[in-house]
C-alpha cells in the first residue's frame, strides 16, 4: 500500500514535470490542443484525485500494517 501511494505521488509528479497540468481545462470543456491534450487532461485528473483521495489512506494503512508486522518477526528473531 505504502508503495502504491509513494508511486502514484511520483507519477503525479511527472505529469506535472511535463506540464499535463495544463491540458486540465479539459474538464470544464474547453478542448485546446485535440486528442492529445484530451488525453494528458483527464490522465492528470485521475492522477491528481487518486493522490488526494486515495494515497493519504493508502499511505497510512501501508504504515499501520508494517508497523503491526515489526514486533512480530522481532519475536521471532529474539533468543528464548
Amino acid at each position: 500500500m505504502t508503495r502504491a501511494a509513494v508511486v502514484t505521488t511520483l507519477f503525479l509528479g511527472l505529469l506535472e514535470l511535463f506540464g499535463a497540468r495544463a491540458h486540465v481545462s479539459v474538464l470544464s470543456g474547453t478542448l485546446d490542443g485535440g486528442r492529445l491534450a484530451l488525453f494528458f487532461g483527464l490522465l492528470y485528473a485521475l492522477t491528481f484525485f487518486t493522490v488526494v483521495l486515495l494515497g493519504p489512506p493508502a499511505l497510512l494503512t501501508g504504515l499501520l500494517l508494517r508497523r503491526r508486522r515489526a514486533p512480530a518477526e522481532s519475536r521471532r528473531r529474539a533468543p528464548s
